[in-house]
């Protein structure tokens, strides 16, 4: 298996401007290994896929901003990202066997070839105004395009007691526009308000066709949001900030097979409150609520039928409603290497895919609003805690901390977790526990070792149970800072541990459905950076983002 990575940045800073160009090129190679069995009262179907993938990625940036004057500025930013991947699975590697009451009752093997082209483009424009530089008062506005133009075609090969061929073709064009508005200012000296609107409209043209049928589905969403954040810090001791954003969707989905249309129209509100208090130097304490929703994606609402392999099929559900939790944080910090956060989060319309167990050794997996949760967990943090302490002389002859020659940085933690199902048919309390560590060496030099790693325990996630999880890394790096240069040596996956497992839970009395992968992340890679010209500092304008990012602590979702 191999991979490379060649990016190149420019940036060019005029009396007036900033621009600046970014160029991006990799592949990767890899192989992915699965082992199944599906198993009713009366029959058990085992078999193992193997499957190659080469990944070719290219992607152009250009980005500029103008400072028309001292209080105007305009910008773009235009991307050019294009992907061209195959996928290949031999018959010698993707083969299974069928048992009915422990008598061989059916062989077969499977070919399947794939090749996809995904070709996207997107351009952003924002303008800012400054009302009043003292008090931070400036108006931000963004208008965002994006086009997303993927073209996937299949062949599935089975060998049983007949040969059958299968040829599927895909096509999806998806468009998302938005335009967006941001004023802030600042109030009684350390007070802040920030507020803002936006509207996003996305329609998608999804097309499948097979040998034996052909599924056409559009789908539109709009949503329109607006927001208000209000912030002040009292005796310097004190902060608190109050915000609220009000959500509106509105969609449509048309699909042509099926001759149905499904329409959703509803409003939300999305409270959050954030309180803090620091009453020493080295200690602050923060108590954070908010509310969140997730939108299903739209594949997963198109209720057409997709055969993924022999024995799986796929289909989504337009009735899915957005998944909403409720989520609340209270951390208790100290100095800048220690954290202590206990988390709360409820969450209802959970949304994945149900697997059911049909005979003849199949399976069907259901987009559905599964059930809702309950998490409590607690987590401690440690950032570059100094186990060897670097110390230097003062002028008054005593020594100060200035860094380390071995720090540690971890996260530990765990928590209790409840999961019900809207159909009865799973109701389960588990305990979970996650370790993330890593071990820096920062040696003569510019010399630095690093080894880190994690393991999680066994954990839930709808109606799959995961195995527990595991990997080690080594990674050696030195700097040359007068040349600009770093080079990086790195080992992923050192006890070749990256495989897992999973059960379906609440299939009944005799019903299996289990699988087993390894996604092969044992690697060797080398690094070479090179930073050159002259550094100078530049402040960006704020963009506009489809999606808000978020920051959680927790394990790898596995592949199902």
């Amino acid at each position: 298996m191999q991979s490379e990575h060649l990016s190149l940045n420019l940036n060019y800073r005029a009396k007036t401007s900033y621009t600046s160009i970014s160029l991006s090129q990799s592949f990767n190679d890899r192989t992915e290994t699965y082992k199944y069995t599906i198993k009713t009262p009366k029959e058990e179907c085992n078999g193992v896929n193997q499957t190659q993938l080469k990944n070719p990625y290219l992607s152009l940036k250009i980005c500029n901003d103008w400072h028309i004057d001292s209080l105007n500025t305009i910008g773009f930013a235009f991307s050019v990202p294009l992907s061209y991947s195959t996928t290949k699975a031999p018959y010698k590697h993707n083969f299974s066997t069928l048992r009915q009451n422990d008598t061989l009752f059916l062989q077969s093997k499977e070919e399947r070839l794939g090749k996809n082209n995904l070709l996207q483009h997107s351009l952003n424009l924002n303008f800012t105004h400054i009302f009043s530089a003292r008090l931070n008062q400036e108006l931000n506005i963004g208008i965002c395009y994006n086009r997303h133009n993927l073209f996937t075609k299949q062949l599935h090969r089975n060998q049983s007691i007949f040969f059958e061929e299968t040829q599927q073709q895909l096509s999806n064009i998806t468009n998302i526009g938005s335009v967006n508005f941001d004023f802030q200012t600042d109030f009684w000296r350390t007070g802040k308000v920030e507020c803002g609107g936006k509207w996003l409209t996305t329609h998608t043209n999804y097309k499948s066709t097979t040998n034996y049928l052909s599924a056409n589905f559009k789908y539109s969403e709009n949503i329109g949001a607006l927001y208000l954040i209000i912030g002040k810090s009292f005796k310097e001791k004190w902060d608190i900030m109050l915000g609220v954003r009000g959500e509106y969707t509105h969609s449509v989905g048309r699909w042509e097979k099926e001759d149905s249309i499904s329409k959703k129209n509803y409003f939300n509100l999305f409270p959050s409150i954030r309180l803090g208090y620091t009453p020493t130097k080295n200690w602050t304490i923060t108590a954070n609520y908010n509310r969140r929703i997730q939108r299903p994606h739209y594949t997963m609402l198109d209720p057409s039928l997709i055969q993924e392999d022999t024995h799986t099929q796929r289909r989504g559900n337009p009735n899915l409603m957005p998944g909403l939790s409720n989520n609340l944080l209270i951390s208790f910090g100290y100095s800048e290497y220690v954290s202590l956060d206990f988390d709360f989060t409820h969450t209802k319309n959970i949304i994945d895919y149900k697997t059911k167990v049909l005979s003849g050794g199949h399976r069907i997996a259901t987009a559905t609003n599964y059930g809702q949760s309950i998490a409590h967990n607690i987590y401690l943090s440690l950032t570059e805690v100094p186990i060897v302490p670097k110390l230097t002389p003062k002028s008054n002859g005593k020594r100060q901390l200035n860094g380390a020659w071995l720090a540690l940085t971890a996260i530990v933690g765990g928590g209790y977790e409840k999961i019900r199902s809207y159909d009865n048919t799973l109701n389960t309390k588990h305990w979970k526990f996650d370790i993330y560590a890593e071990l820096n060496a920062y040696l003569p030099k510019a010399w630095t070792l690093s080894l880190d790693g994690f393991y999680s325990t066994p954990t839930i996630w709808a109606s799959e149970l995961f195995s527990s999880w595991k990997e080690l890394n080594f990674a050696l790096k030195k700097e040359f800072p007068k040349q600009g240069l770093s080079l990086t040596a790195r080992i992923n996956d050192l006890i070749l541990s990256s495989k897992w497992e999973s059960h379906t839970l609440g299939l009944g009395d005799g019903y299996k459905n289990y699988l087993m992968g390894n996604d092969r992340a044992h690697a060797v890679t080398i690094g070479l950076t090179w930073n050159f010209g002259k550094t100078m500092h530049h402040e960006k304008v704020k963009a506009d983002t489809n999606n808000e990012p978020e920051t959680t602590i927790g394990r790898r979702r596995r592949r199902k």
